[in-house]
C-alpha cells in the first residue's frame, strides 16, 4: 500500500489540529516535551495521528522500564519515516478540503465514550484521566477477547 504525505503548494500554516483531532491539550504538551528531546530530534506531534501521539503518551507515562518506552517511541517514529512514502502537491483548497474531513472524525473522548456506552459501560469519559481515556482508546481498538477487555476497562476505570 503506498502512503502519500500531503503539501500544498502555497506556503500554508499547518495547525495542530490538522494531523491530530482529539487528543486532549495535556497529552499533546506531553508528547511535545518528549519529541523536544535530543533523540527524536525533527519530528512534531502535527506529523501523528490520535493513534501514534497516544502511543508516544502511553509509553512516557508506562511503568514498563525505560528501554521498552524507547522502543514504543521508536517504532511510532518508524512509521514517520516510511520510505516509501510519495510526496503529492495539492492547493491550497485542497488542503482545506482535507483539514475539514480530519476535523469531522471523532474526537479520542468521544470514540471511547462509543465504544463504552455500546458495552453498557455508564461512565462519563470525560471525567476520565488522559492516560485512562488513552488506555480504553488502544483497549477498545484492540481484537481481544469481549470478556477479557470488560475486566479490563473496569480495571481501568477502577485505578483512576
Amino acid at each position: 500500500m503506498t502512503r502519500f504525505t500531503v503539501v500544498t503548494a502555497a506556503a500554508l500554516t499547518a495547525t495542530s489540529a490538522a494531523a491530530y483531532t482529539g487528543v486532549s491539550p495535556t497529552i499533546v504538551e506531553s508528547v511535545e516535551t518528549t519529541l523536544a528531546g535530543a533523540a527524536y530530534e525533527g519530528y512534531s506531534v502535527e506529523q501523528m495521528s490520535d493513534a501514534q501521539v497516544l502511543e508516544i503518551y502511553l509509553a512516557t507515562t508506562s511503568t514498563d522500564n525505560v528501554n521498552a518506552g524507547t522502543g514504543r517511541i521508536d517504532a511510532v517514529l518508524a512509521e514517520l519515516r516510511d520510505p516509501e512514502a510519495e510526496t503529492v502537491v495539492v492547493t491550497p483548497e485542497e488542503a482545506a478540503r482535507i483539514k475539514a474531513a480530519r476535523d469531522a472524525e471523532p474526537s479520542v473522548v468521544e470514540t471511547v465514550q462509543a465504544q463504552m456506552n455500546t458495552r453498557g459501560i455508564e461512565i462519563d469519559v470525560s471525567t476520565l484521566t488522559d492516560a485512562q481515556v488513552a488506555e480504553l482508546y488502544f483497549l477498545t481498538s484492540s481484537e481481544s477477547e469481549s470478556q477479557q477487555q470488560r475486566t479490563e476497562i473496569e480495571t481501568i476505570i477502577a485505578n483512576g
